[in-house]
């Protein structure tokens, strides 16, 4: 393993270690709005495409 590789290496488990702090940041926000119970139902403001009929001929 060359220097270089293992510097490399190192800087990505850095950048990973960064990520779970992340993860864990926002993980607290959501568990924080749960027990708040300030999460708002999403309501669309159009119809989705699964709420629109949609029409198929009879031989189908």
């Amino acid at each position: 393993m060359t220097p270089s590789y293992a510097q490399e290496l190192e800087s990505e488990a850095k950048s990973q270690e960064e990520i779970d702090r992340e993860l864990e940041k926002e993980l607290a926000k959501i568990q924080e709005a749960y027990e708040e119970e300030s999460l708002e139902e999403f309501v669309p403001s159009e119809p989705l495409s699964a709420d629109v009929a949609v029409s198929f001929p009879s031989d189908i």
